[in-house]
């Protein structure tokens, strides 16, 4: 597992190697699973930028193409290739098609029922008390009035009003509206 970002260097050429090394090390331990978060950071559409970042880019990229089109059909030791990005359309063409990343499944952001669930399960871990029927009920409504947010982004919103409370010495482990809504301020502004 590695991220996209990681493969981004400075300098031409060490993100292309990173690339090899990975591919390598999976094919050596296969049957293998190789996993690239955040792969729009070196699979992005390439352009005629001809700067040194776009060159590092593009040469780690093509790099990753030719070991995907490298792996053998070899069925005693496979090794399958998953990435994640937030940003698909940004991707280059060449990464989408039949034999490297030709199945694409878009997960969509958590229903309110899984919003609401979210905010309760980060509460449960950070507190030391149970959840009461009005933070249930605060945690609803503030699940209601976030559609489109990650569990990340609840999951931060929650850490920040608790690391908050922490901080203030607030006996209450009990989130306001008011708490809510200032961090999830905080964390899209």
């Amino acid at each position: 597992s590695i991220s996209g970002s990681a493969f981004i260097e400075k300098y031409v050429g060490v993100g292309a190697q990173r690339a090899r090394e990975l591919f390598a090390n999976a094919r050596k331990f296969a049957p293998a699973i190789v996993f690239i978060d955040e792969i729009d950071a070196i699979g992005g559409k390439r352009g005629d930028d001809t700067t040194g970042g776009s060159r590092e880019q593009s040469q780690t990229l093509n790099a990753l193409l030719v070991e995907m089109d490298g792996f053998s059909t070899n069925e005693d030791k496979p090794v399958f290739v998953i990435a994640a990005t937030n940003r698909a359309e940004l991707l280059d063409e060449a990464l989408k098609r039949p034999g490297r990343f030709d199945k694409i499944i878009n997960i969509p952001p958590p229903s309110r029922e899984d919003r609401a669930t979210i905010l309760n399960q980060t509460l449960t871990r950070l507190s030391t008390k149970s959840i009461d029927a009005p933070t249930k009920r605060t945690l609803d409504e503030f699940a209601q009035q976030t559609p489109g947010r990650s569990a990340a982004e609840l999951n931060e919103v929650m850490t920040d009003v608790m690391r908050k409370k922490t901080r203030r010495g607030t006996s209450s482990n009990a989130p306001t509206r008011r708490e809510l809504n200032n961090a999830l301020y905080d964390l899209l502004f």
